[in-house]
C-alpha cells in the first residue's frame, strides 16, 4: 500500500480522542505480558503504535523501556521513544534490540508482509519474542468488512488495501521460513453475534453510567479451541520465538 495512503487511513482512524485510563487491556496485550519474564524490565518495541494506546497500557502496568514505530506524527507519547518510520524498515542500529516486538493488527497493510518479519527478527535480541495480530481470513467479521467495502461503506474506507487474502498458516509459514518458532497460536472475537450485541448494549448502558460485562481474554484455553479461533476469530494472535 502507497505510504501516503495508509497515513491518510491512520489519521483518520485516529482522529478522535481515546479515554485511555477506562481501556481493558487488550488480547495482544494480555498475550505479550503473559509471554515475557516477570524477572527484568525488557525492551519493548509496538510496531505500527498508532496512536500509542498499548504502549499507554504498557507503561501503566509499570514497564519503562518503551519504544513505537509509526509512519505518522506524533508529539505527546509519553514515556515512550518514537520514530517516525515505515515497519518493513526499521532503523540499523536497532539490530538485536528489543527483548519483545508487538505487532497488533497493522501487518496485513504490507504488501509484503515477509520483510516486515524480517526486520522483526532482525531487531529482536536472542530468545526475544514477537506478538503478531492480523484479521483472519475465513471469519464472519471478514467476510461482512468485505461485503460492506463491495456496497461502498464509507465506515470501511480505511481497510481498502488490506491483504485478508492471508490465512494464518501462511504467516506461520512465513515466520518458520526465518527460522522463528511457533510458541502460541489463538484468536480473539470468535462471535461475531455477541461482539455486536455487548457492543450496542454497551453504548446503551453508558448513558445510565453502567458497563456492559466484559469477557477478558484468556491466554491458557485447549490447543483445539486455540487452533480454531487462529484461523476464524476476528484476528489471529501469534507468539513467535527468536532462538540463538
Amino acid at each position: 500500500m502507497e505510504r501516503e495512503k495508509l497515513k491518510n487511513i491512520y489519521e483518520c482512524l485516529f482522529k478522535d480522542e481515546v479515554r485511555k485510563d477506562e481501556m481493558e487491556p487488550p488480547a495482544a496485550v494480555v498475550t505479550l505480558t503473559h509471554f515475557l519474564s516477570s524477572d527484568k524490565n525488557p525492551i519493548i518495541l509496538e510496531a505500527g503504535c498508532g496512536d500509542g494506546r498499548n504502549l499507554y497500557l504498557l507503561s501503566r502496568m509499570g514497564y519503562e523501556n518503551l519504544f513505537g514505530v509509526d509512519i505518522i506524527d506524533h508529539t505527546n507519547m509519553e514515556g515512550v521513544s518514537y520514530q517516525q518510520c515505515s515497519i518493513d524498515n526499521l532503523p540499523a542500529e536497532w539490530t538485536g534490540k528489543f527483548d519483545c516486538i508487538l505487532c497488533a493488527a497493522v501487518i496485513y497493510f504490507l504488501d509484503d508482509p515477509k520483510q516486515g518479519l524480517k526486520e522483526f527478527r532482525r531487531c529482536l535480541k536472542e530468545n526475544g519474542i514477537l506478538v503478531l495480530t492480523a484479521h483472519t481470513k475465513y471469519s464472519v467479521f471478514s467476510l461482512i468488512r468485505k461485503v460492506k467495502m463491495w456496497l461502498g461503506f464509507q465506515s470501511m474506507s480505511h481497510l481498502k488495501g488490506c491483504h485478508w487474502d492471508r490465512d494464518v498458516e501462511e504467516y506461520i509459514s512465513m515466520a518458520e521460513s526465518l527460522d522463528m518458532k511457533i510458541l502460541y497460536r489463538s484468536g480473539f472475537r470468535t462471535s461475531y453475534i455477541y461482539h455486536k450485541f455487548s457492543t450496542i448494549s454497551d453504548r446503551i448502558l453508558k448513558r445510565f453510567g453502567y458497563r456492559f460485562p466484559v469477557i477478558r481474554f484468556r491466554v491458557n484455553l485447549p490447543e483445539f479451541w486455540n487452533n480454531f479461533k487462529s484461523k476464524h476469530a476476528y484476528y489471529s494472535i501469534l507468539v513467535c520465538h527468536k532462538g540463538q
